[in-house]
């Protein structure tokens, strides 16, 4: 990749490579290593979490910050100023993490520069971006020889035996590793343990070579340290629940705040700043998240694995849960800029949750409450786009969770309509500020002082 990149350059454009593959298959690693292995080739190296548009923009927002590039309402324009600077600078290393696809991408790379763009995404055709690798499971000689070294374990029948159940699967692989040291158990045992979790998952006897043969390999591994973990800490299960419903990396103080709202157990675990850290350190000796000062991470595709341990009943209470939580912790007045930061800080997990409740269909009027604070916010920082859709999903979840004359529906109305008008759609705008109007009218009749903010809203358009 560095010798590709660094041939990129020579031709006068921005250099760029994607790494394509299966979850779990180890792309992110892969683009860990490259930053860390080549860092003195670059001045400025910048992660940016690619996986959400608004994610994508507040990491291109940090990294002008950190460039001397001053705070400014309109996040775009301090991207435009990002790209002016990066275009007549060299040595810089951009890495897109977990990009959907390109179209999820225009507008916010680098038109030009001397720098080095590194992305990494489950989608393959990114041919027009750069070249491409594809990455894929470890070859069996080398999976067997992994766990032979993490384990210390000398029988080859059964290492090749655990290295086919997982499919080869790194993250898989790591998983497996990080039990049997923790455990000590035997490998025959832990065989015999995944193939019966196997089996309850799926009806099958081996991993299959489809789709979804990654969630495949890493449920079965995955369900089996979930359930040491239930038995020798619940409250870390209760923990892990909740993460499962918010983005993958979790400021590590995060279930710490507004602790009132969760579950019991939970509440009074992160309370204790003690205990606390003991269930990280449980979690994290299992391989389950990956623990830092600062942050606790959870891959996809375990996240899924949780959530779908709980069955129907539990994953709609789980939802409720990191919802409930992320409502109690989002700033109330988002267009507020003393709250930017803390918006910012939470946006993945609100967008995160929302699409949960709306999925499972729980929730809703908080659901709604979330997506309407979070367009107000993107509106108020210049991402007009990205606030549109988050609008109109705040109406029509509203809507579904209490009555569409609902006075808390017509504000939803009224955001989707200013959001409109800075669009320059205006006979939208139009049209959504006066269906606010006639809400506010029926239920607070024509005299009430509210209804002349919805009629001074209209008189705007």
């Amino acid at each position: 990749m560095h010798a590709r990149l660094q041939a990129g350059s020579a031709a006068a454009v921005v250099a760029a490579g994607a790494v394509h593959g299966l979850g779990g298959v180890g792309k992110t690693q892969l683009a860990l290593e490259y930053a860390h292995r080549f860092a003195s080739d670059y001045d400025t190296i910048w992660w940016i979490t690619a996986e959400q548009t608004t994610a994508a923009v507040a990491g291109l927002a940090g990294l002008a910050r950190r460039l001397g590039i001053p705070e400014l309402p309109d996040q775009s324009e301090m991207v435009t100023r990002l790209f002016d600077l990066l275009r007549g600078r060299g040595r810089w290393l951009l890495v897109f993490d977990n990009a959907q696809d390109p179209e999820h991408l225009e507008g916010l790379v680098p038109p030009g520069g001397g720098g080095h763009l590194l992305v990494t995404s489950r989608w393959s055709a990114w041919g027009r971006r750069g070249f491409v690798v594809g990455l894929s499971v470890l070859a069996r000689d080398e999976s067997i020889e992994f766990l032979r070294r993490r384990t210390g374990a000398e029988n080859l029948v059964a290492l090749d035996a655990l290295a086919e159940l997982v499919g080869d699967l790194p993250l898989a692989l790591e998983e497996a590793a990080a039990y049997l040291e923790e455990t000590g158990e035997s490998l025959d045992s832990y065989l015999d343990l995944v193939r019966d979790r196997f089996r309850e998952l799926f009806g099958l006897e081996g991993p299959v070579d489809d789709q979804h043969a990654d969630r495949q390999c890493v449920a079965s591994v995955w369900s089996v340290s979930l359930e040491r973990v239930q038995a020798h800490a619940p409250a870390a299960e209760a923990l892990l629940s909740l993460c499962a419903f918010l983005a993958p990396e979790i400021p590590r103080r995060l279930p710490t705040e507004q602790p009132q709202v969760l579950p019991s157990d939970l509440a009074q675990t992160v309370s204790d700043s003690l205990a606390y850290n003991r269930m990280l350190a449980v979690v994290g000796r299992y391989s389950l998240a990956t623990v830092s000062p600062t942050t606790v991470a959870l891959h996809r595709l375990v996240q899924m694995v949780i959530r779908a341990r709980l069955g129907e009943a539990g994953e709609r209470r789980g939802a409720e849960v990191a919802v409930r939580h992320v409502r109690a912790i989002f700033p109330n007045e988002s267009w507020e800029v003393r709250t930017w930061a803390q918006c910012e800080r939470l946006l993945p997990h609100l967008l995160m949750v929302a699409e949960h409740a709306q999925r499972l269909g729980v929730a809703g009027e908080a659901a709604g409450w979330l997506l309407d604070r979070a367009s107000t916010y993107l509106r108020e920082r210049g991402q007009y786009r990205q606030a549109k859709p988050l609008a109109e999903r705040a109406v029509a979840v509203t809507e579904a969770a209490l009555r569409p004359d609902d006075l808390e529906v017509a504000w939803r109305h009224d955001n989707l309509g200013r959001v409109l008008q800075d669009l320059g759609d205006l006979t939208g705008a139009r049209a959504q500020l006066e269906r606010a109007l006639e809400i506010s009218e029926a239920a607070l009749g024509p005299d009430h002082p509210e209804v002349g903010t919805w009629r001074n809203n209209l008189g705007r358009v």
